[in-house]
């Protein structure tokens, strides 16, 4: 059964404290977040929200502004709000090649994007399942700024036969993870910025957003030099850092980072495990944060 075709928005608050506000102006009785069950008001201010987008309205409005180009993406459908919600949890999940599923941030242009261009031809089919096209922000300089559903060309097409994955999620392939590497750093800087801003405050409260984001980026370049990958690691790297920059500089903290044979999960653990006598070395290296 084919329904009255409308356009809806993905909105990625978590981007900017400045989302969740400018949506309340403009859909405060039409958006709805993507998550099951209730969401506490906390979190609610940082979920990907879905809201129509009628011809003419603010939001149409706000998805034009050149600055929302990483921050708003648009769809095309026939179904209802509530279906299209539906649909999209189907999605929250991605299972890597590894067998490990993670939350799969689709709302966010560029993660879509670099999925739609990667995925084989059923995996897009699925993944479209009752929407019909996609629209990007043209400023955001992407190859394809609109994708269409190649099933919904049929005059067969229903929107409503399915679509979607199961339990397991939406499967990467090694490929498409070859692609989002680059996505993945730039998602995890901004996430140990935010953590710096939530959890770091007695560290953090004195910096600006400049020199933040530049001492988190260091922080992310000298744990990769130990090998450090897991995202949680060099979060424990980073927070280790915020209390003594240079503790690396540490002859015997320095073996433990570059011992292949500790999980690098492990790894800071390890090195606050060190005796009296080292962790004094530690103390005595200096505050100043490297370059």
């Amino acid at each position: 059964m084919q329904g009255t075709e409308a356009i809806y928005v993905l909105i990625d608050l978590a981007r900017s404290p400045d989302m969740y506000p400018r949506m309340n102006q403009m859909a405060r009785f039409t958006s709805q977040h993507i998550y099951s069950g209730d969401i506490a008001p906390k979190v609610l201010c940082t979920t990907p929200h879905l809201a129509p987008m009628p011809k003419g309205s603010g939001l149409m409005d706000w998805w034009r502004e050149p600055e929302q180009r990483e921050l708003l993406v648009a769809c095309r459908t026939r179904v209802s709000q509530e279906v299209l919600r539906t649909h999209f949890r189907t999605l929250l999940r991605a299972r890597f090649p590894d067998g490990n599923r993670y939350l799969f941030r689709f709302w966010d242009p560029r993660v879509l994007h670099t999925y739609l261009t990667q995925a084989n031809t059923y995996e897009r089919a699925a993944f479209f399942g009752p929407i019909e096209s996609f629209y990007f922000h043209p400023a955001a300089g992407l190859d394809m700024p609109e994708w269409h559903n190649a099933m919904a060309e049929d005059p067969r097409y229903d929107p409503h036969a399915g679509g979607g994955f199961g339990k397991d999620g939406v499967p990467i392939s090694q490929r498409t993870l070859n692609a989002f590497a680059p996505l993945r750093r730039d998602a995890l800087l901004v996430e140990l910025f935010q953590y710096a801003r939530r959890k770091l405050t007695h560290w953090s409260a004195a910096l600006g957003d400049v020199e933040l984001k530049r001492r988190v980026r260091v922080a992310v370049e000298h744990a990769e030099t130990y090998g450090f990958k897991n995202p949680a690691a060099i979060r424990a790297y980073f927070t280790q850092m915020t209390l003594t920059p240079n503790f690396d500089q540490v002859d015997e903290v320095r073996q433990i980072l570059l011992d292949n044979c500790i999980p690098e999960d492990k790894k800071i653990t390890a090195c606050s495990k060190l005796n009296v006598t080292v962790l004094s070395k530690v103390g005595a290296i200096g505050q100043t944060w490297p370059t």
